[in-house]
């Protein structure tokens, strides 16, 4: 008897022992997860803000740019005696210049807290530019999405039509195959 307690005892301590290893390998596995997580985050923040510097920078010329070139339109405007349009767009060109300036010089980690800023600051003005957007992305949507309707309407009317024409001349027209999806009858055509 006292042998097998002893095995008993063996045994207890043995799956002891390998519930610790398990438990120090699920933790050592949970850590070197966490490390990864906080890695990859590390990297992804330092890429957002490498392409916030490069675009920035970017549309930073860009501006610029467009800046001189409302400049020489200034000149020109001057030049045709109509100096109330060319003082208008004199303004707006150092407008820009000072944007461009801003976005140029400023790096990605600035130029994010100053947008954060500004949204906590005006509230109001970031929902209306979201509805701005959303109101202009639903209007192209619609306007391709009828774009799309009336192409494939015109060229189901001109199958029909062609179809019509030919069975007057006396040919033998096969019966169009139903394709999945698709119907010929005007309640599938209106979807």
């Amino acid at each position: 008897m006292a042998t097998s307690m002893d095995q008993g005892q063996g045994l207890g301590e043995t799956a002891g022992q390998t519930l610790g290893q398990a438990q120090e390998k699920v933790q050592q596995a949970a850590s070197d997860a966490r490390e990864r997580a906080v890695q990859a985050k590390e990297e992804g923040r330092n890429l957002v803000r490498a392409q916030v510097d490069d675009r920035s920078s970017q549309a930073g010329q860009l501006l610029h740019s467009k800046a001189q070139d409302l400049r020489t339109i200034a000149k020109e405007l001057r030049n045709q005696g109509q100096e109330t349009p060319a003082q208008v767009a004199d303004q707006i060109a150092d407008k820009g210049e000072q944007l461009a300036g801003y976005l140029r010089t400023t790096d990605g980690d600035r130029l994010i807290r100053d947008t954060e800023e500004f949204g906590r600051n005006n509230p109001w003005a970031v929902i209306a530019g979201g509805l701005f957007v959303g109101f202009a992305a639903s209007r192209l949507l619609k306007s391709s999405s009828a774009h799309r309707y009336n192409s494939r309407h015109v060229s189901t009317r001109s199958a029909q039509q062609l179809r019509s024409g030919l069975e007057a001349r006396g040919a033998s027209v096969p019966a169009p195959s139903p394709v999945s999806g698709f119907s010929d009858s005007p309640v599938a055509e209106d979807l």
